[in-house]
C-alpha cells in the first residue's frame, strides 16, 4: 500500500482545535490544553478525576430521583440539588472548553474563541499597550520623574563627583573605536542632520522648561550665584576704579571709600542669603528672567528667525565640522 501524502502543508500559525495541537514552524507543539477529556498526571490528574467523578454522581442522582418520582419531600429535594449541580457543571465545562477547542469536536458557533481569534486578541492586547502605557503623556511623565530623581541625586556634592569621574573614565573608552574612516562620516551626518532638522529655540525651551519642571535648575543657579559671587571678589578692584572714575571731583576718595565698602558688603551678603535661602527675593528675580526667556523662545518670531540663522551658519562653518571632529576623536 502507497503512503498518503498530506496535500499542503499546515501554516505556521496554524490551531487544530479539534485535537488541541498548535502548529509551530511546521512542527506540531501539544499545549497543555490540548485535550481536557484526557487525564494528565499528578495533581492535574487528581483533580480531573475528583470533577469527573462529581459530575458522574450528580447525574446518578438525578437519574434515581427521576425514578422514585416526587412523591417525598425528600426525592424532590435531591432531584432540585442534583439537577442544579448538574447543570451548573455542563455549563462552567462548555464554557470553559469554547474558550480553547470545539466541545466534543462539533464546530459549534461560537467556539473554539481564543484559536479562532487569536490575530485578533493579539491585537487587541498590544493596542492596549500601546493606549495605555507607550503614550507620549504617560513616557514624558516618567522621563521628568527620573531626571528629577537624577537632579536631586547630582545635587549631593560627592554624588557629581562620582558620575563625573565614571563618565570620564569612559568617553575615552568608547571614543577609542571611533577611528574607522566610515564611521566619523557617520556620526557626522547624524550630528549635522540632529541640528538641520531641530528648531534651536523651542528645543532650547523645552530643555529650559525639563530642568524648572525637576527642580534641576536650583543646582543651575547655585551655580550661576556662585560664579557671580566669584567674579565680583575677584574683580573689586576694577569696581573701585570705575567707581572712582564716575564720582564727581570734588567728593573725597574716603567717602568713595566708605561708599564702596558699604557695596561690598552689602553685595556679598545678598549672594550668601541667596545661596542659603531657595525663596530669597534676588533668587527669585533670576528665577522670573529664566521663566521670561522660555516664554520668548516659545513664541517670539524674532528669536525663531535668529535660531534659524545661527543654525544656518553654524552648518556652513568649518569651525563647527572640527569642533564635532574633536569631540569625536578626544
Amino acid at each position: 500500500m502507497s503512503q498518503a501524502v498530506p496535500s499542503e502543508k499546515p501554516s505556521d500559525d496554524a490551531v487544530m482545535p479539534d485535537r488541541g495541537v498548535a502548529v509551530v514552524s511546521g512542527l506540531p507543539v501539544t499545549s497543555s490544553l490540548s485535550d481536557p477529556y484526557a487525564p494528565s498526571s499528578g495533581k492535574t490528574s487528581r483533580v480531573w478525576w475528583i470533577a469527573t467523578g462529581l459530575l458522574v454522581l450528580m447525574a446518578g442522582l438525578f437519574g434515581l430521583s427521576v425514578y422514585l418520582g416526587n412523591q417525598m419531600e425528600w426525592v424532590r429535594i435531591l432531584r432540585a440539588f442534583s439537577e442544579a449541580a448538574l447543570v451548573g457543571a455542563l455549563a462552567d465545562w462548555f464554557a470553559v472548553t469554547a474558550l480553547f477547542r470545539y466541545p466534543l469536536g462539533l464546530p459549534i458557533p461560537h467556539t473554539g474563541i481564543v484559536p479562532n481569534n487569536k490575530t485578533r486578541i493579539g491585537r487587541s492586547l498590544g493596542l492596549f499597550v500601546q493606549r495605555n502605557f507607550l503614550t507620549s503623556e504617560v513616557l514624558d511623565e516618567q522621563v521628568v520623574n527620573i531626571s528629577g530623581s537624577f537632579a536631586r541625586f547630582l545635587q549631593i556634592p560627592a554624588n557629581r563627583e562620582r558620575v563625573v569621574g565614571k563618565v570620564r573614565a569612559l568617553i575615552p573608552k568608547l571614543l577609542e573605536v571611533m577611528h574607522d574612516a566610515d564611521i566619523k562620516k557617520f556620526l557626522n551626518d547624524q550630528v549635522e542632520e540632529v541640528v538641520r532638522s531641530s528648531n534651536l529655540a523651542r528645543a532650547s525651551a523645552k530643555g529650559l522648561r525639563m530642568l524648572t519642571s525637576n527642580q534641576m535648575h536650583e543646582v543651575l543657579l547655585d551655580e550661576l550665584l556662585q560664579q557671580l559671587q566669584g567674579f565680583f571678589r575677584s574683580n573689586q578692584l576694577w569696581f573701585r576704579q570705575q567707581l572712582r572714575e564716575a564720582s564727581p571731583w570734588f567728593v573725597p576718595e574716603i567717602v568713595d571709600r566708605k561708599i564702596f565698602d558699604s557695596i561690598v558688603s552689602k553685595t556679598e551678603q545678598t549672594f550668601s542669603d541667596a545661596l542659603s535661602n531657595r525663596n530669597h527675593e534676588f533668587r527669585r528675580r533670576l528665577l522670573d528672567s529664566l521663566y521670561g526667556i522660555i516664554v520668548k523662545l516659545e513664541t517670539s518670531d524674532e528669536l525663531q528667525k535668529k535660531g534659524e540663522e545661527f543654525k544656518q551658519a553654524l552648518l556652513a562653518s568649518e569651525g563647527f565640522r572640527e569642533y564635532i571632529g574633536a569631540l569625536r576623536d578626544g
